[in-house]
């Protein structure tokens, strides 16, 4: 299983195979759903900044399509932190 998922989830894929899951109360479940999707957004939000980061890179300083890419850097730093804080 944890070839398929790639090395980036292969750590989330091991914890989630070793966690015991909350079955006792649903307000306990849904919190538990909601930090492992909040986990999955944060590591899908960087992989983006890490592409975007790329893209300036190879754009070269200044140019229209680095500052785009900055600009949207921007956004999903926002969004990652948004996520984070709750």
């Amino acid at each position: 299983m944890i070839e398929q998922v790639g090395p980036e989830l292969a750590s989330l894929v091991s914890q989630l195979a070793v966690t015991p899951l909350p079955h006792d109360k649903l307000a306990e479940e849904a919190a538990y759903a909601r930090s492992v999707l909040a986990r999955l957004l944060d590591l899908s939000l960087t992989r983006q900044a890490a592409d975007l980061r790329g893209r300036m890179q190879r754009a070269g300083e200044g140019t229209p399509a680095a500052q785009e890419a900055f600009a949207e850097m921007i956004r999903l730093e926002t969004r990652r932190r948004q996520l984070r804080e709750g």
